[in-house]
C-alpha cells in the first residue's frame, strides 16, 4: 500500500464534505445507451482513503466505506460491491425539488464546488486557454472599496525562460511582467516558464473574496474593502524579543506592533518604520544589573520634553509610540510594578 501525504488526504476528505453537502445521495455509471445505472455506494458512507501505486494494485475485493487513491494515475476509485468504478469518470445523482432527479459527471460536481469556495471562478487557471506561452484564466470579479469589478475571461502571453507576475488592476485589469507584483495591485499567479512551455504555477490568490476569506499567509500586504469589525474578539501579536549588539539595535516595526528589548548595555535604538500610520508598544527591561542607559531615535513627546527611563536593575518601563507616517510621537510609562 502507498502512503498518501497528509495534506493529500485532507484535500480528499474536505472535497468529499463538500461533495455531500451539495446534495449528493447516490452514485451512478453512464451505461452507455444515454442513461445510468445507479450503484449503491453512498460517498457518505466513506470513512477511509488508502494508496496504492496504480489500478493492478489494488486489492481484489475492496470496501463501499474506503476510497482507493492511486499515486501514479492521481485517480480516486470506489468500490460498488462489485467492481472499482472511477470517481471521476462517474456520474452523481442529486435531487432537486423543482427539476427533480438528475445525473452528472462527478469530475463536474468537484468543479461546481471548488468553484463555489472561491465565489465563482475567481481568475481560476483555465485549462482549456493555457497552451505553451499563453496563460488563460476564467472570469472573476472583486471588491474594490464599495464597488465590485467583474472581469471577463481572458488570456496573457508569458515570457519564456522567466518567472511571470499574473495580476489584476483596481480596474480590473489583467496583466503579466517579470519584475514582480506590483504594490496596490492584485497578485493572481506565479508562472516559471522553460523551453516555450510552463513549467510551475503557484496560485497567489491569497486575498478577501466576495465569498470570505482565503489565505492570507502569502499575501505580504493584504488590503481589505471596508471597515474591519472584530466584533466580540481580539486581534492578537506577537511580541518579538530583541537583544543589542556592540550597543546599539534596531527595532523593525514592520515584523510586529508590540516588542521588548532587556538591556544587558548601554543601548542605541533606530526604528524601521511600518508602512502605515500605527500605534507601537516597545517594553525596556533593565537587566539584574541595572544601569543601562536608552538613546533613542528622533521623536515627539507632549511639550517637547525628554523621557526619563528607569535604570534601577530590573526596571520595567513601556514606551508607547504613535507612528504617523512620518514621526514618532511618543509617552512613557515608568517603573512598571
Amino acid at each position: 500500500m502507498a502512503t498518501i501525504p497528509t495534506k493529500k488526504i485532507s484535500e480528499i476528505t474536505t472535497l468529499l464534505s463538500d461533495l455531500t453537502k451539495e446534495t449528493l445521495v447516490a452514485v451512478a455509471e453512464d451505461d452507455g445507451a444515454g442513461g445510468y445505472v445507479t450503484k449503491k455506494v453512498d460517498l457518505r458512507d466513506i470513512d477511509d482513503v488508502q494508496g496504492y501505486t496504480d489500478f493492478a494494485s489494488l486489492p481484489a475485493t475492496g470496501s463501499t466505506e474506503t476510497l482507493y487513491l492511486t499515486t501514479t494515475e492521481n485517480k480516486l476509485y470506489f468500490w460498488d460491491g462489485a467492481a472499482y468504478v472511477d470517481l471521476f469518470q462517474a456520474a452523481h445523482m442529486t435531487y432537486d425539488n423543482t427539476t427533480g432527479l438528475t445525473a452528472t459527471k462527478v469530475q463536474s460536481a468537484i468543479d461546481e464546488v471548488l468553484a463555489k469556495k472561491l465565489d465563482g471562478t475567481d481568475f481560476q487557471q483555465d485549462s482549456e486557454t493555457t497552451t505553451g506561452l499563453t496563460f488563460g484564466y476564467k472570469a472573476g470579479k472583486f471588491r474594490n472599496d464599495n464597488a465590485i469589478v467583474s472581469v471577463s475571461a481572458g488570456t496573457v502571453t508569458l515570457t519564456d525562460a522567466a518567472t511571470n507576475y499574473i495580476e489584476v488592476d483596481s480596474a480590473g485589469m489583467v496583466s503579466v511582467n517579470t519584475t514582480g507584483f506590483t504594490s496596490g495591485q492584485i497578485p493572481l499567479f506565479e508562472v516559471v516558464t522553460s523551453g516555450g512551455v510552463i513549467s510551475s504555477v503557484t496560485d497567489k490568490r491569497s486575498w478577501l473574496h466576495l465569498g470570505g476569506l482565503r489565505n492570507v499567509v502569502e499575501d505580504t500586504t493584504p488590503e481589505l474593502g471596508g471597515e474591519l469589525n472584530a466584533g466580540l474578539h481580539s486581534i492578537g501579536f506577537t511580541e518579538k524579543n530583541n537583544t543589542s549588539s556592540a550597543g546599539a539595535v534596531t527595532i523593525d516595526w514592520k515584523t510586529s506592533n508590540k516588542q521588548k528589548i532587556t538591556l544587558t548595555e548601554n543601548t542605541t535604538f533606530s526604528f524601521t518604520n511600518p508602512s502605515q500610520p500605527c500605534n507601537l508598544v516597545l517594553r525596556i527591561i533593565q537587566d539584574a544589573t541595572g544601569g543601562w542607559t536608552v538613546t533613542l531615535p528622533t521623536i515627539k513627546t507632549a511639550g517637547g520634553t525628554g523621557l526619563t527611563f528607569s535604570t534601577t536593575a530590573g526596571a520595567e518601563d513601556i514606551l508607547m509610540l504613535y507612528f504617523d507616517g512620518a514621526n514618532y510621537i511618543a509617552s512613557l510609562l515608568q517603573d512598571i510594578k
